[in-house]
């Protein structure tokens, strides 16, 4: 069985197509006729979140079972975003845990802190009416893996780089 060798020049070359490719349809300048691309075309709808005062093991059962990278958090009384919850967070938080008191004390742990103490408390927000161009740019930009979608201060949906990479193979693939 052979191994073919990594190659990272080529690697940035395929990342380097697909994002032009990307570019090139969010701005409407694919085909004569296309409808461009919106917000509400490419996120996803109705998000799961959690309230700040959901515990992070609750969090990271949903996650688990909705396969969930990335978890919006929601102030109860607002109904505000105001933060996010991602994979690695978890597993950060996680490794500490296990590292000082080992892992049968995990659970108990984390049934006992609530995610507002791991979460990231400046998510990226935009409104249901920026345009996919400009969430792509923040996207790569400020290398974040997930976009909050809000319409009128309220969470409606949500865009991630994984997004944005299905849209181009299906590009890819016309």
């Amino acid at each position: 069985m052979s191994s073919k060798k990594y190659d990272d020049h080529q690697h940035i070359q395929n990342i380097s197509k697909i994002t032009c490719i990307t570019y090139t349809y969010l701005s409407g300048n694919d085909r004569p006729g296309d409808k461009m691309l919106t917000t509400r075309d490419l996120m996803t709808a109705k998000p799961i979140h959690v309230s700040v005062h959901t515990n992070i093991h609750k969090a990271r059962m949903l996650m688990a079972e909705h396969k969930l990278r990335h978890l919006p958090v929601k102030d109860i009384d607002t109904g505000k975003t105001v933060g996010i919850v991602n994979q690695k967070r978890l597993l950060k938080h996680a490794i500490a845990i296990v590292s000082k008191q080992g892992f049968d004390k995990l659970e108990h742990q984390e049934k006992s802190e609530n995610v507002e103490s791991i979460m990231n408390d400046q998510p990226m927000i935009f409104d249901i009416n920026a345009q996919l161009l400009d969430i792509a740019k923040s996207l790569r930009e400020l290398k974040s893996g997930c976009i909050c979608i809000e319409e009128n201060n309220q969470l409606v949906g949500v865009i991630t780089s994984s997004d944005f990479i299905k849209l181009a193979i299906a590009k890819l693939e016309k």
